[in-house]
């Protein structure tokens, strides 16, 4: 009996999910259609009456409202569909995901002027475009609150000859914070900085949370204001 109530809760658990993941399709597209057309107008009417029309310098304020929304609709409709079912795993070198990420985030890391240091790292079981997308939204929090001056962020691994999993390190010299949030950083929707220039969405680390756990591991944070941020994840050395 006990067994086949666990049961119906996963198969409900997974029902669940996948109306979760199809809400969120329909609502981005149903987002994104006028945030199309508003775009669309806007351009017409800069491209049309240029100088001439009044009001015209909020045109690039209301076009970057507009980006903004469009991607919080993409990184929700991403974080939604982290449901882990139908994800094929294989063997992934983490130091091809580094060279992509670098790639993929080459403007930015040259404009804050930030250098990455790097251990070899392992190959593990998993999904290569998740774990881009993890590696990828720790260098964007990095970056995002560096300080000031250029900034450098390292990144070490590290597995115990007893353990069945890798421990990374990914170590910034950035503007830390209060020991006291560590446990809820990575909660969705959650920011301890205010002010236009560490204003964000609160979904990175709540992403990045979710794609380490979907790999079977588990992440936390350590920081001291002014002293930069570490974050730490572990992923297992073969499929569980």
């Amino acid at each position: 009996m006990k067994g086949r109530k666990t049961e119906n809760a996963l198969n409900e658990a997974e029902i669940s999910n996948r109306s979760l993941e199809q809400f969120a399709g329909v609502a981005a597209h149903d987002l994104k259609s006028p945030l199309a057309t508003i775009s669309g107008y806007l351009s017409l009417l800069e491209d049309e009456l240029g100088q001439a029309l009044p009001g015209n310098e909020y045109i690039p304020i209301i076009e970057g409202a507009a980006e903004r929304m469009r991607k919080l609709i993409d990184r929700l409709l991403g974080y939604a569909r982290l449901g882990g079912k139908g994800i094929p795993f294989e063997e992934v070198d983490l130091n091809d995901v580094l060279k992509t990420t670098i790639q993929s985030l080459h403007s930015a890391i040259q404009e804050t002027r930030t250098q990455i240091i790097s251990d070899p790292l392992p190959t593990v079981h998993g999904d290569f475009e998740l774990l881009s997308q993890l590696f990828q939204n720790i260098f964007s929090n990095s970056m995002k609150f560096r300080g000031d001056g250029p900034s450098e962020i390292r990144i070490s691994s590290n597995k115990e000859p007893h353990e069945d999993f890798y421990v990374f390190r990914f170590k910034d010299q950035g503007i830390g914070f209060d020991p006291k949030h560590k446990e809820n950083i990575f909660e969705l929707y959650k920011t301890l900085h205010s002010g236009k220039r560490y204003s964000g969405s609160g979904i990175g680390l709540a992403t990045c949370k979710k794609v380490v756990e979907l790999h079977g591991g588990r992440i936390w944070a350590e920081s001291k204001p002014g002293q930069g941020t570490s974050i730490f994840f572990t992923l297992p050395v073969k499929p569980k």
